[in-house]
């Protein structure tokens, strides 16, 4: 009778495969195998675009190649941010630009030395007829009011000149006729004269102004003398259109006239602004005789030359004062009986002349 070895078989096949498989496992070449056929995961385009390529390391360098030779790949750096236009023009605390008041009367730099294509030979001519030239050859605007319709002006110059230089003589045109040119923005206003020092002139500081006869108003700082005297001075120099006003907390003068009329102001100012001129204290002793004779004596006599006795007001206090011959002049003369001297307010001239003075008073 023939025994079934089914059984027995498959039990033998099945601890077979067990064996295989464990050997497979245990055996590293076999396993690395199994591990390169394995199908791998498919990142997709959202996982890549997450990744960070600084976190990858660089790429091996070719054969051969020396690894210090190799240079590493730069990383990328977006470009600068574009600069942001900046504008010339200054501005204001609010953000308009400035204005230049008054200079549009100017004439452009780049006409200045330009030839004039003809000559400004205007004989007797109406006013309108030649301010039209003008603008064209300034190219400027213009306005004129109506009471200048029919005024007329000659201007006599058969040569010819720069476009700077028939500028300057419309200007001085209009300043023979009483009248000037004032900036309104872009155009610019024939005005009177008389109504120029409250109009929009140009403003110039110091020593200098232009040199034509447009009214421009200056203001001058005096160094040695003082503001209050200039009216006094100037008033004959300055023509019934012109202005002068004294500002004495800065001892300035501000004066409005023709530019080249101006120019002879800075000049005459400026002779006479010198050192020495300031009235200063200074103590004079007095050896033999009574300061307070002396101090009548010299009264007496400084009154008899100069032949009265100018009064103005000085530092808001109203003083007098003595001039004398010389540049002298002396504020004010105060014995002092204590230390037998004179006190003595003046400026330098004249304190050189009081000292000459006691010299001869103050005898045995």
């Amino acid at each position: 009778m023939k025994k079934n070895t089914t059984p027995l078989y498959s039990l033998l096949v099945l601890t077979s495969t067990l064996i295989l498989l464990s050997s497979f496992a245990q055996n590293p070449v076999l396993s690395s195998g199994l591990k390169e056929q394995a199908p791998q995961e498919d990142l997709g385009a959202d996982s890549a675009d997450g990744l960070n390529d600084e976190a990858l390391p660089p790429p091996p360098p070719p054969p051969g190649a020396n690894s210090s030779q190799v240079a590493p790949m730069p990383k990328y750096s977006p470009p600068p941010p574009r600069p942001k236009a900046v504008s010339n023009a200054s501005t204001t605390r609010s953000g308009l630009p400035k204005l230049n008041m008054g200079s549009y009367v100017e004439l452009d730099e780049s006409l200045k030395n330009q030839p004039f294509e003809g000559t400004i030979d205007y004989p007797d001519a109406e006013l309108t007829e030649i301010v039209n030239a003008i603008s064209k050859l300034a190219q400027k605007n213009f306005i004129l009011d109506s009471s200048l319709k029919g005024k007329r002006v000659t201007i006599i110059s058969p040569q010819k000149v720069t476009k700077e230089e028939a500028y300057n003589v419309f200007l001085t045109a209009l300043y023979m006729n009483g009248l000037t040119l004032v900036s309104s923005g872009k155009f610019l206003r024939v005005i009177p004269s008389r109504e120029a020092p409250k109009s929009n002139v140009r403003v110039f500081y110091g020593d200098f102004v232009p040199a034509s006869d447009e009214i421009v108003t200056l203001v001058f700082p005096l160094k040695n003398i003082s503001s209050e005297d200039m009216p006094r001075i100037f008033q004959d120099l300055l023509p019934r259109t012109g202005n002068i006003l004294v500002y004495p907390e800065t001892n300035s003068v501000v004066m409005t006239d023709s530019g080249l009329n101006l120019r002879r102001m800075i000049s005459i100012l400026k002779s006479v602004d010198v050192p020495g001129s300031q009235p200063k204290l200074e103590n004079i002793p007095i050896n033999y005789a009574s300061a307070k004779d002396i101090a009548k004596l010299i009264d007496e006599i400084l009154e008899a030359q100069t032949g009265r006795t100018t009064s103005r007001r000085v530092s808001s206090r109203n003083q007098k004062e003595k001039k004398i011959q010389g540049g002298g002049v002396i504020t004010k003369i105060v014995p002092d009986d204590r230390t037998n001297s004179l006190v003595v307010l003046a400026n330098g001239k004249g304190i050189e002349q009081l000292r000459s003075l006691v010299a001869k008073l103050d005898t045995h």
